[in-house]
């Protein structure tokens, strides 16, 4: 299919935008949102619950609906930097309502059987007086009067589907995508504009509402230009039982015909993947947007078993985020509630440890971080546990969650069917390289310098990662936390590899140089062929971490993507993604943005511009492009 001139006319209003309206809001939006935030704040209501659900009840009566003459779809998500606006001494004197934890999939194939009044009735039937069903109910009667406010500024066959969506549940393709859009603004209006909001298996809870038609894929493509407001880490996921299905080939299509960063387009492959599925997602990742990431369907049911998520859930799964599998729409995931870097952990271990035996040294290295779990990270969940339930808790997200309804309980005080908490450890790679080098007993340059790195394929890096990561993953999968939280372990700490600034490690990483991304090797490593790097990365125990063990290569162009992918998860490997540019392009979009602002990279579980990324990301981004990585 074709992109009409609609479409065509929303993408170049879209592409025309300066890059902070792109995804972080208007002033005027921001300004409005802050403005509301303040009327509200220091009013405390009975509880925290009912504080986040009468804001809703003022914004949803306070806020400036907008509808451009062009749109197919009502609302804009354009208030995220609201913070800009908002008093610094407010935000930090305890009465601001705190912005909420994020990284969810709520029940959209729910909202849309039941609608509106189908939700209100299963509050009003199922929960038992008190705060809960209280803030419940307020919160939907917002929701209901947000969508309602939208008809007053909408073209008329917009406003008529506004109307009808408060009053049953969505008939047509139409209807449905806006139904879920506006439940994905109002989730960031409630988590003051929390990230990673994403939208699970978007083809088997939408797909019934399509038959392909070109109205309808000129509708698809209009809320995936919507997505490319206000979340840069909503993901998408296509594929797996009850999907591959003919929306999903539309969306990969949109995508490829739009070559749009966000949504976040994820696809689940396993052997039952059909062709055309395949081939569609393969299409799109010769884009070279960095669209989609792939992800090997059998891995992540057995991770998700790992994660003592019940058997019958298992298989019915999203990404949320960058990489974190959930169940879909059941779960609340907190999939980076937590983080830690290893690379700090290990100088710290050297400051006490005996070098002088290597294996001893390995083996009371693996007891610190034990240790350290036990004694320092545990306390620290906990705690922050009891912080989303007491600061964070969300009626509007807790009632679109499954389970939420009959236990009475929001999601962050365990109200949901199923309940994790991301762990995540940053620089695997830079750790077992380090300990290659203390094994060896090299000084730094000579270290920067060694053969044999994590991603060269060799035996001993190979089985050392493995053994460290599967001693990491069974660790945290050991333990339970209060009100029936599983931690779960990611091999990722979002941004940290490049943000945080780490001190000099033993592999010769210079202090303030990245360390290693995901699941994959260091910058240092020479130059490595992909199916070397694939090779180390599958001996890691993929199964041990739903959370996310990513892995991201850099090629020049899309030879072999199909061949590498389906090597590399026959391996065991649990997720690939690709950027399909050269260093040197890099390079010169550095020097010279004016001449690639198009240019698309893979940013981390996300894609966005590279002109539009600071510095030091573009740096990042250079620095692992010379290694493939």
């Amino acid at each position: 299919m074709k992109l009409t001139a609609r479409i065509q006319k929303l993408a170049a209003e879209l592409g025309a935008r300066p890059r902070d309206c792109r995804f972080f809001g208007t002033r005027e939006a921001g300004e409005e949102f802050s403005r509301i935030l303040l009327s509200v704040t220091g009013r405390p209501g009975k509880s925290e619950l009912m504080r986040r659900a009468r804001f809703l009840s003022v914004y949803a009566e306070s806020f400036t609906p907008w509808n451009g003459s062009g749109d197919l779809l009502a609302g804009r998500n354009l208030f995220g930097g609201w913070r800009e606006y908002f008093p610094n001494d407010r935000l930090q004197d305890g009465k601001c309502l705190a912005p909420n934890h994020g990284h969810i999939i709520v029940d959209y194939g729910m909202l849309l059987d039941l609608g509106i009044p189908g939700l209100r009735k299963r509050i009003e039937t199922e929960m038992e007086p008190g705060d809960s069903r209280e803030a419940f109910l307020l919160a939907l009667n917002a929701f209901s009067r947000f969508v309602e406010r939208h008809a007053e500024t909408a073209m008329p066959d917009i406003a008529a589907v506004c109307r009808d969506l408060t009053k049953r549940p969505p008939n047509t393709f139409g209807e449905a995508l806006q139904l879920v859009w506006f439940t994905q603004i109002f989730l960031h209006v409630e988590g003051l504009s929390s990230a990673a909001v994403s939208f699970g298996r978007f083809d088997r809870y939408l797909g019934r509402f399509t038959d392909g038609s070109p109205e309808d894929y000129e509708l698809l493509c209009a809320f995936l230009l919507k997505c490319c407001e206000g979340d840069e880490s909503q993901n998408l996921t296509l594929g797996g039982p009850g999907g591959e299905n003919l929306l999903a080939q539309m969306v990969l299509e949109a995508m490829r015909e739009l070559n749009l960063p966000q949504p976040s387009i994820s696809v689940r492959f396993s052997p039952a993947s059909s062709t055309e599925f395949r081939h569609a997602a393969f299409r799109l990742a010769a884009n070279g947007s960095g669209q989609p990431a792939f992800f090997n369907d059998p891995v992540i049911c057995r991770s998700l078993k790992y994660a003592k998520i019940p058997a019958e859930r298992v298989h019915d799964w999203g990404i949320v985020g960058c990489y974190e599998a959930s169940p879909q729409g059941d779960c609340a995931a907190f999939t980076v509630a937590m983080g830690e870097s290893l690379p700090a952990l290990l100088l710290e271990f050297l400051e006490i440890a005996d070098q002088s035996d290597f294996d001893r040294f390995y083996a009371e290295f693996k007891l610190h971080l034990k240790t350290h779990y036990l004694e320092k990270m545990l306390p620290r969940m906990r705690e922050r546990l009891e912080t989303f339930g007491r600061e964070q808790a969300s009626p509007f997200e807790s009632l679109c969650l499954g389970g939420c309804i009959g236990t009475g309980l929001p999601a962050e005080q365990g109200g949901s069917c199923c309940r994790l908490f991301g762990v995540q450890f940053m620089g695997l790679g830079t750790v077992v390289d380090s300990l290659l080098a203390l094994k060896r007993q090299l000084p730094p340059d000579g270290a920067r310098r060694m053969e044999g790195k994590f991603g060269s394929d060799s035996s001993f890096t190979n089985h050392l990662a493995a053994d460290l990561a599967g001693f990491l993953g069974r660790l945290v999968l050991a333990g339970q936390l209060p009100g029936g939280f599983q931690p779960n372990p990611g091999l990722f700490w979002f941004g940290q590899d490049i943000r945080r600034r780490e001190s000099s490690t033993p592999d010769g990483r210079r202090e303030n140089e990245p360390v290693s991304y995901g699941c994959g090797p260091g910058h240092l490593l020479r130059r490595s062929e992909p199916t070397a790097i694939l090779n180390s990365l599958a001996a890691l125990p993929h199964e041990l971490f739903s959370n996310g063990a990513p892995c991201q290569l850099t090629l020049s162009g899309p030879v072999h993507l199909e061949e590498l992918v389906d090597g590399y998860f026959a391996r065991g490997g649990s997720h690939l993604a690709f950027n399909l540019v050269d260093s040197s392009t890099l390079e010169e979009a550095i020097e010279h943005p004016e001449l690639h602002a198009s240019l698309m990279v893979k940013i981390s579980g996300y894609s966005a511009r590279f002109v539009d990324l600071d510095r030091q990301w573009q740096q990042a981004l250079l620095l692992r492009s010379r290694k493939g990585i």
